[in-house]
């Protein structure tokens, strides 16, 4: 006996990617089954039409009018097929694109984006971590604030010593900062630069990561903190 497994994440069970490669198997199968379905009909029909005129008196003119209608029938059946399936995928097409088009515009309504400013508040400080790896290790200060519109959860923090980021769970609001300061250690070489990365989930599950490039000046002074832009990694929506 097999086990299944289910993994969930926040709350929120991972989906089975095969999902969509099962329903397009079916519609392979489901749109040729209609197409013979409605052929051996169309056959079923020619053949009730020939035994009506097999019935008639066979006059030189009744035999063409059954070939032309015959003939007219196939050509009928057949143009009505081709255009209700060129009529179905249309439609399908075009659900497909404007249901895609509104969720994507209701994420970017709701799109967080997140920031990190130097501070020198030291009230209420925890440590973060160690970023990066050198010989001239700087201290700093941050708040983490979302100037995006709409909720972020937090996920993970990844300084890139930690394989999947270690665990760093907090909502922030939009346009509201944590209630706390954190301390990064920042060791810098000759670079002169290091990248933290966060991972936060939207109000719709949606995962994002986000980079932010901590630079120095030559007096190991941190001078700026440039934020990246988020990017999707990971969708509730299929």
């Amino acid at each position: 006996m097999c086990n299944k497994i289910k993994m969930t994440r926040l709350g929120l069970e991972y989906k089975d990617c095969n999902n969509k490669m099962n329903l397009g198997k079916i519609w392979f199968f489901v749109i040729p089954l209609i197409f013979i379905i409605v052929v051996l009909f169309c056959m079923h029909v020619e053949t009730y039409w020939r035994s009506v005129y097999m019935n008639l008196c066979h006059f030189e003119a009744t035999v063409g009018t059954s070939i032309s209608s015959i003939a007219s029938f196939w050509g009928g059946a057949l143009g009505g097929i081709i255009s209700g399936f060129l009529s179905i995928i249309g439609i399908m097409l075009t659900i497909s694109y404007y249901r895609k088009s509104d969720v994507e515009n209701k994420m970017i309504e709701n799109k967080p984006f997140l920031n990190l400013n130097i501070t020198e508040n030291t009230d209420n400080i925890d440590k973060l971590c160690d970023l990066g790896k050198g010989d001239k290790k700087v201290p700093v200060l941050i708040q983490i604030e979302n100037i995006g519109k709409n909720f972020a959860r937090t996920l993970t923090y990844n300084n890139g010593t930690n394989f999947g980021g270690q665990a760093f769970n907090y909502i922030i609001k939009a346009n509201m900062k944590l209630d706390k300061t954190y301390l990064i250690n920042v060791s810098f070489d000759k670079s002169r630069e290091q990248i933290l990365y966060l991972s936060f989930f939207d109000c719709f599950m949606n995962e994002y990561i986000q980079g932010f490039i901590f630079r120095c000046n030559d007096d190991n002074e941190v001078v700026n903190i440039e934020a990246g832009f988020p990017k999707k990694i990971g969708t509730a929506f299929k």
